[in-house]
Protein backbone atom coordinates (compact mmCIF):
# COMPACT_ATOMS: atom_id res chain seq x y z
CA UNK A 1 0.00 0.00 0.00
CA UNK A 2 1.48 3.41 -0.92
CA UNK A 3 2.16 6.01 1.75
CA UNK A 4 3.42 9.60 1.94
CA UNK A 5 7.07 8.47 1.97
CA UNK A 6 6.56 7.11 -1.54
CA UNK A 7 6.22 10.72 -2.73
CA UNK A 8 9.84 11.50 -1.91
CA UNK A 9 11.99 11.39 -5.00
CA UNK A 10 15.56 11.39 -3.72
CA UNK A 11 18.59 10.47 -5.75
CA UNK A 12 20.29 9.45 -2.48
CA UNK A 13 19.44 6.69 0.01
CA UNK A 14 16.90 7.76 2.61
CA UNK A 15 15.92 6.20 5.93
CA UNK A 16 12.77 4.87 4.26
CA UNK A 17 14.95 2.85 1.87
CA UNK A 18 16.15 0.94 4.96
CA UNK A 19 12.67 -0.12 6.07
CA UNK A 20 11.11 -2.42 7.01
CA UNK A 21 14.33 -4.41 6.96
CA UNK A 22 18.00 -3.54 7.02
CA UNK A 23 20.07 -3.22 3.85
CA UNK A 24 23.12 -5.44 3.49
CA UNK A 25 25.31 -3.71 0.90
CA UNK A 26 28.80 -4.04 -0.56
CA UNK A 27 30.79 -0.84 -1.00
CA UNK A 28 31.58 -0.42 -4.70
CA UNK A 29 33.14 3.04 -4.69
CA UNK A 30 32.84 6.64 -3.58
CA UNK A 31 32.27 10.08 -5.09
CA UNK A 32 32.34 13.73 -4.06
CA UNK A 33 29.02 15.15 -5.29
CA UNK A 34 26.92 18.29 -5.01
CA UNK A 35 24.00 17.53 -2.66
CA UNK A 36 22.51 21.05 -2.68
CA UNK A 37 18.99 21.88 -3.75
CA UNK A 38 18.69 23.16 -7.30
CA UNK A 39 18.28 26.76 -6.16
CA UNK A 40 21.01 26.73 -3.50
CA UNK A 41 24.76 27.15 -3.56
CA UNK A 42 26.84 24.01 -4.15
CA UNK A 43 27.35 21.70 -1.13
CA UNK A 44 29.90 19.02 -1.85
CA UNK A 45 29.61 15.79 0.16
CA UNK A 46 31.19 12.37 -0.06
CA UNK A 47 28.89 9.52 -1.06
CA UNK A 48 29.31 5.76 -1.10
CA UNK A 49 28.09 3.63 -4.00
CA UNK A 50 26.97 0.05 -3.55
CA UNK A 51 26.69 -3.03 -5.76
CA UNK A 52 23.18 -3.90 -4.57
CA UNK A 53 21.37 -0.54 -4.81
CA UNK A 54 21.36 2.27 -7.36
CA UNK A 55 21.21 5.17 -4.91
CA UNK A 56 24.37 6.32 -3.12
CA UNK A 57 24.59 7.04 0.61
CA UNK A 58 25.55 10.59 1.61
CA UNK A 59 28.36 9.91 4.06
CA UNK A 60 28.27 11.74 7.39
CA UNK A 61 30.95 11.72 10.07
CA UNK A 62 29.18 9.16 12.29
CA UNK A 63 28.77 6.60 9.52
CA UNK A 64 32.28 7.28 8.21
CA UNK A 65 33.74 6.61 11.66
CA UNK A 66 31.68 3.44 11.97
CA UNK A 67 32.87 2.12 8.61
CA UNK A 68 36.48 2.96 9.50
CA UNK A 69 36.07 1.03 12.77
CA UNK A 70 34.48 -1.95 11.00
CA UNK A 71 37.07 -2.15 8.24
CA UNK A 72 40.09 -1.04 10.24
CA UNK A 73 40.85 1.35 7.37
CA UNK A 74 40.62 5.14 7.14
CA UNK A 75 40.95 5.53 3.34
CA UNK A 76 37.74 5.34 1.31
CA UNK A 77 39.46 3.31 -1.43
CA UNK A 78 40.28 0.63 1.15
CA UNK A 79 36.57 0.22 1.98
CA UNK A 80 35.70 -1.05 -1.50
CA UNK A 81 34.51 -4.65 -1.32
CA UNK A 82 33.48 -4.52 2.35
CA UNK A 83 29.92 -5.44 3.29
CA UNK A 84 28.08 -3.16 5.69
CA UNK A 85 24.57 -3.17 7.09
CA UNK A 86 22.45 -0.01 6.90
CA UNK A 87 19.34 0.56 9.02
CA UNK A 88 16.95 3.33 10.04
CA UNK A 89 18.00 4.35 13.55
CA UNK A 90 14.91 5.99 15.01
CA UNK A 91 16.99 7.63 17.76
CA UNK A 92 18.78 9.96 15.31
CA UNK A 93 17.86 13.58 15.93
CA UNK A 94 18.12 16.61 13.67
CA UNK A 95 17.40 20.17 14.71
CA UNK A 96 16.52 19.02 18.22
CA UNK A 97 13.82 16.60 17.01
CA UNK A 98 13.85 12.83 16.65
CA UNK A 99 13.74 12.24 12.93
CA UNK A 100 15.43 8.90 12.42
CA UNK A 101 18.26 8.42 9.96
CA UNK A 102 20.48 5.91 8.25
CA UNK A 103 23.19 4.35 10.39
CA UNK A 104 25.83 1.72 9.77
CA UNK A 105 25.18 -1.21 12.11
CA UNK A 106 27.98 -1.81 14.59
CA UNK A 107 28.15 -5.31 16.07
CA UNK A 108 28.35 -5.40 19.85
CA UNK A 109 31.56 -7.35 20.55
CA UNK A 110 30.99 -8.19 24.21
CA UNK A 111 27.22 -8.44 24.21
CA UNK A 112 26.07 -11.68 25.85
CA UNK A 113 24.13 -13.99 23.60
CA UNK A 114 20.42 -13.98 24.36
CA UNK A 115 19.28 -17.44 25.33
CA UNK A 116 15.60 -16.64 25.80
CA UNK A 117 13.38 -13.68 25.19
CA UNK A 118 12.16 -11.91 28.31
CA UNK A 119 8.49 -12.38 29.06
CA UNK A 120 6.10 -9.44 28.64
CA UNK A 121 5.85 -9.08 32.42
CA UNK A 122 9.68 -9.04 32.73
CA UNK A 123 9.84 -6.36 30.02
CA UNK A 124 7.12 -4.37 31.78
CA UNK A 125 9.06 -4.62 35.05
CA UNK A 126 12.25 -3.48 33.32
CA UNK A 127 10.51 -0.64 31.53
CA UNK A 128 8.81 0.48 34.74
CA UNK A 129 12.11 0.40 36.65
CA UNK A 130 14.03 2.18 33.91
CA UNK A 131 11.34 4.78 33.24
CA UNK A 132 11.21 3.88 29.55
CA UNK A 133 8.01 4.92 27.83
CA UNK A 134 7.14 1.95 25.65
CA UNK A 135 3.76 0.53 24.61
CA UNK A 136 4.08 -2.24 27.22
CA UNK A 137 5.16 0.25 29.87
CA UNK A 138 2.35 2.64 29.03
CA UNK A 139 -0.20 -0.21 29.05
CA UNK A 140 1.11 -1.42 32.43
CA UNK A 141 0.84 2.10 33.85
CA UNK A 142 -2.71 2.38 32.51
CA UNK A 143 -3.64 -0.99 34.07
CA UNK A 144 -2.20 0.14 37.43
CA UNK A 145 -4.15 3.39 37.26
CA UNK A 146 -7.40 1.52 36.43
CA UNK A 147 -6.85 -0.91 39.30
CA UNK A 148 -6.21 1.95 41.73
CA UNK A 149 -9.34 3.75 40.54
CA UNK A 150 -11.50 0.62 40.90
CA UNK A 151 -10.09 -0.02 44.39
CA UNK A 152 -11.17 3.48 45.46
CA UNK A 153 -14.70 2.91 44.12
CA UNK A 154 -15.34 -0.45 45.86
CA UNK A 155 -17.26 -0.21 49.15
CA UNK A 156 -15.35 -1.20 52.24
CA UNK A 157 -16.24 -4.50 53.87
CA UNK A 158 -18.24 -4.25 57.06
CA UNK A 159 -18.70 -6.61 59.98
CA UNK A 160 -21.79 -8.88 59.92
CA UNK A 161 -23.39 -7.02 62.81
CA UNK A 162 -23.20 -3.72 60.92
CA UNK A 163 -25.57 -4.96 58.21
CA UNK A 164 -28.90 -3.13 58.65
CA UNK A 165 -31.34 -6.03 57.99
Amino acid sequence: MPNVNDLKDSKFLTKEDCEPDVLLVTIAGWDNVDVSLESGPPRMKYTLNFKEVDKPLVLNNTNGQRIAALTGKDEFDDWIGFEITLFNDRSVSFGGKLTGGIRVLMPQPNAPAATTMPSPSQMADYNKASGQATPDNIAARADEARAAHVAKQEPKATADNDIPF
